[in-house]
C-alpha cells in the first residue's frame, strides 16, 4: 500500500466534491485514460500501462459526506483498492487529505498517491495543472544545445 497526505488551502467539501466527482481522477492519476459512471456507486475505469488499455469496474464501498470515500475493484485483476479521507486541518488551515491506494506490484510506480495529491492541490489551490501547450519544443528554454548527445 502507499499512502499520503497534504493539506489544500480549501474547505473540506470542496476538496470532497472535486473527488466524489470520479471523472476527475483521470487529472489526479496520468494512467487513467476514462472514469465511466455506471450508477451513482460503480464506475468503469479505463488505463493505459505498459500491458496496453485495461478496463474494469469499481464499486465504491463506504461514502460519508465530506468525510471518506473508499473502492475497490469489482472485476478482474489486479484487485484495486483504495480510500481517501478529508479532516479539516489544524489551525482552520483548509483540508487535510489522507489517500491510501492498495494494489499489487508494480500496478502503480512509487508515489503515486503522492503524485495523486500533488495534483489535487494544485488544481484546487491554484486552478489547473500546468502545461506545455503554447510553449516552445524543447527543453533547453533557448538555450543552446551544447553539451547535449547526439541520438544519431
Amino acid at each position: 500500500a502507499t499512502q499520503a497526505v497534504v493539506t489544500i488551502a480549501a474547505p473540506v467539501e470542496t476538496v470532497f466534491r472535486y473527488w466524489r466527482n470520479l471523472r476527475n481522477l483521470p487529472r489526479l492519476f496520468p494512467h487513467l485514460e476514462a472514469v465511466e459512471l455506471l450508477s451513482d456507486r460503480e464506475s468503469r475505469w479505463t488505463a493505459r500501462d505498459p500491458g496496453g488499455v485495461r478496463s474494469w469496474r469499481v464499486q465504491l464501498d463506504r461514502l460519508r459526506e465530506n468525510e471518506l470515500i473508499t473502492w475497490r475493484s469489482g472485476d478482474g485483476p489486479p484487485p484495486l483498492r483504495g480510500s481517501v479521507q478529508f479532516a479539516p486541518a489544524p489551525g482552520g488551515r483548509g483540508t487535510e487529505v489522507r489517500l491510501t491506494l492498495v494494489h499489487p506490484p508494480p500496478h502503480e510506480p512509487d508515489g503515486g498517491a503522492r503524485e495523486a495529491l500533488r495534483r489535487l492541490k494544485r488544481i484546487i489551490e491554484v486552478g489547473g495543472l500546468p502545461t506545455v501547450a503554447g510553449q516552445p519544443r524543447g527543453r533547453g528554454g533557448g538555450r543552446a544545445a551544447a553539451g547535449r548527445e547526439d541520438p544519431s
